[in-house]
């Protein structure tokens, strides 16, 4: 993420109202950043792996997890073995889309020894 200044000045003299501009500022800029481009079209798919995953409670959480993202369509469990889960991901626009709200979340770090597009679930 690029570290940007932005500098804005408020025509109201309340401080609740030059808050509330504010935060209003900041919502717009987050979602011009971080939106998901639906392009109608049927979207990127993707496999990724999954590591971490050990009990059930682990599986529910990373589908609830994929399922909040805006930026994924669908996630179907392609396999689960030991502690690892592969996922085919439909995505709602664009892979740097999807990489983007990884980031922004806790739930899934990279997992840069075992190469790219896998993730190891958070506890």
């Amino acid at each position: 993420m690029q570290d940007n200044e932005q500098r804005w000045s408020g025509s109201d003299t309340s401080q609740g109202a030059l808050v509330a501009e504010g935060m209003e500022r900041v919502a717009d800029e987050l979602a011009a950043r971080f939106a998901v481009l639906d392009t109608g079209g049927d979207g990127a798919r993707l496999r990724i792996s999954v590591t971490g995953v050990t009990d059930t409670g682990d599986y529910v959480r990373l589908n609830r997890y994929f399922a909040s993202l805006s930026a994924i369509r669908s996630a179907r469990l392609q396999t689960l073995a030991e502690d690892r889960a592969e996922y085919l991901l439909q995505l709602q626009g664009d892979v740097a889309s999807l990489e983007r709200a990884l980031t922004l979340g806790s739930v899934l770090r990279p997992d840069p020894d075992a190469g790219t597009r896998h993730y190891r679930l958070q506890p």
